[in-house]
């Protein structure tokens, strides 16, 4: 295999002419991160597949990261994403709002990441206190103790 290699005539600029660096206007308007705004009040945001990659959960197909991001934001404290999500009309809040186009405050998940907060309620879903079930009659509590140390007991 032989191959000819043509060289193409170039105008070459002029040695006295200084080099201009010539920005967009669209590159101008954004911070020096990516995100709107001037390079000062700038804030660098998350996206789905940034929050994924920070949270380790590359294993896992989208959709379930999508609801492991959900019981993080119920139970640990995650920041909600800034942007809403509109569903057949209706607009979702809390932690159902996070989806493929949610958009994170990184100086939000990044304190969040620093400090991650324990699980609420032993790992279950915490409820508010005025909707918590009211504690059981102490002879109620008293009966199911004496069956737990019969159950208890049995498997000796």
């Amino acid at each position: 295999m032989t191959a000819r290699v043509l060289a193409f005539p170039a105008q070459q600029p002029a040695a006295s002419t200084p080099l201009r660096l010539v920005h967009s206007p669209r590159a101008d308007s954004r911070g020096p991160d990516g995100a709107g705004g001037s390079p000062f009040t700038a804030r660098r945001r998350y996206s789905l597949s940034d929050m994924i990659r920070l949270c380790g959960l590359d294993e896992y197909e989208r959709r379930t990261a999508i609801d492991h991001l959900r019981l993080y934001a119920r139970q640990n404290g995650l920041p909600l994403p800034r942007n809403v999500r509109v569903h057949r009309g209706r607009t979702i809040t809390g932690p159902d709002a996070i989806g493929s186009r949610s958009m994170w405050d990184a100086l939000a998940v990044d304190a969040w990441l620093d400090n991650p907060q324990p699980p609420q309620g032993g790992g279950a879903v915490s409820r508010p206190a005025n909707d918590r079930c009211p504690p059981l009659p102490a002879p109620r509590r008293a009966d199911m103790a004496d069956r737990a140390r019969q159950l208890a007991g049995a498997g000796r």
